[in-house]
């Protein structure tokens, strides 16, 4: 399944109509805070949630529009309308429509489900008439509350290894890490209990070592995750010579491992059928990929999500000049009060490029910014005694290395007459 349009109107801050047709297979979304990023990705999520919800169930209801907040404050409804692509080609169109609470519209409009239904209707049949031994796309949405990392002191619940499992809420919305701790608990004692029924000491679980793998991608530095059964139980991992409780990392570690785990666990437990059940499909949404995660690791992540599961479509949005400079060509757009532009020349660009001339930022704070102008304008003004002070001013606040000093102490120079006193 692959997302090919979205379109809002009325919806929170996008009043105006706005129609966005992601690429494939990574659209990144960045612009300024309150520029609709994270809307964005919340009216496609609520869009999307309506297909797990027909899949589990002909009657199942995904998120609903909110009557009140969800509404823009100028309007008297909201509609989103997405259209996405199934495996073979067909193009699926559903919408979704709600009036404000106490308004009334004349409009002939409704919600409508009757091609998403016809497709869960399908996926339904194939799951019954393979007992669920069948390939399901995921759908997950990693908000910014992914940063909390709870571990459970007591496990109860023991999870269901069926496909149709990662359709229930609890693994659309709430990517809590300890679902993919009871996982791996889970799996490591079915592992252990096939191994000692093969009396094979050296069995490993199929899917237990393909989510290993995709760990092990993102962070290389990881090795021998496992779940060590002794009092006081819990998940341990090996960093060089270190052995390590999940608790001790840090917390760019501890981000990246819950949201990579939970990805491919879900990927996991989707495909029964697949040999590699990371190459599963998927639609992913990401809101500020870059949290907790060193600049290194900035430059590196879109590439190694786009390698390692490589039949999902991933939708992200970021603040990080290092994510934009890294992401592929023709893959960022820019928003701004709720309006799209696309950015073209991101990938390679220089840090400083892409903070002036995508992210509208000066690469410089701003009263050095102010003081660099004022100097080349008393430069062109003939002005060396304010171009001199101006200078001096700046020769106490920089370092002696910086290149823009260097370069207006070489300009002062060359333009200062011989005779002038400054």
């Amino acid at each position: 399944m692959k997302l090919k349009r979205i379109r809002l109107e009325g919806y929170r801050g996008f009043q105006k109509p706005f129609e966005v047709t992601p690429a494939y297979p990574l659209q990144v979304f960045t612009g300024e805070n309150g520029s609709g990023k994270s809307t964005l990705l919340d009216a496609i999520f609520t869009a999307i949630s309506w297909i797990p919800a027909r899949i589990l169930s002909p009657n199942g209801n995904g998120t609903r529009i909110n009557s009140t907040a969800d509404i823009n404050i100028h309007s008297n409804s909201a509609t989103l309308e997405i259209t996405c692509e199934d495996t073979i080609g067909h193009e699926i169109t559903w919408k979704l429509y709600r009036v404000k609470r106490g308004q009334y519209t004349k409009q002939n409009i409704s919600s409508s489900f009757q091609e998403l239904n016809a497709y869960a209707t399908e996926l339904r049949k194939q799951i019954t008439e393979t007992k669920g031994q069948c390939n399901l796309p995921i759908y997950s949405y990693y908000t910014v509350s992914r940063v909390g990392y709870s571990i459970p002191s007591r496990i109860r619940k023991h999870h269901t290894f069926s496909p149709t499992a990662i359709y229930e809420k609890e693994n659309l919305f709430h990517t809590e890490f300890k679902l993919f701790y009871e996982w791996f608990r889970d799996m490591e004692a079915l592992q252990n209990q096939k191994s000692r029924e093969q009396h094979d000491a050296t069995y490993v679980e199929p899917l237990l070592e393909n989510v290993k793998k995709a760990i092990y991608t993102f962070i290389p530095d990881f090795s021998n995750l496992h779940f060590d059964w002794q009092s006081p139980q819990g998940l341990w991992v090996s960093k060089g010579r270190d052995n390590l409780r999940i608790e001790q990392l840090s917390d760019g570690e501890q981000v990246l491992l819950a949201l990579v785990g939970d990805l491919a666990r879900k990927l996991a437990i989707a495909n029964p059928k697949r040999q590699n059940p990371l190459e599963g499909e998927g639609i992913i949404l990401i809101d500020e990929i870059e949290l907790h995660l060193h600049p290194s690791w900035q430059y590196v992540v879109l590439d190694k999500l786009l390698n390692t599961f490589p039949n999902c479509q991933f939708l992200i949005t970021t603040h990080s000049p290092f994510v934009i400079s890294a992401a592929p060509k023709d893959s960022v757009s820019y928003l701004k009060n709720f309006e799209l532009q696309k950015i073209i020349g991101n990938y390679g660009s220089s840090l400083n490029n892409v903070a002036k001339l995508i992210m509208n930022v000066d690469d410089k704070p701003q009263e050095i910014s102010i003081l660099f102008k004022e100097f080349y304008k008393a430069l062109d003004e003939d002005d060396y005694i304010s171009a001199k002070e101006k200078l001096n001013i700046l020769e106490q606040k920089l370092n002696a290395n910086d290149p823009d000093l260097t370069s207006a102490q070489v300009s002062l120079a060359l333009e200062t007459p011989e005779s002038s006193s400054v």
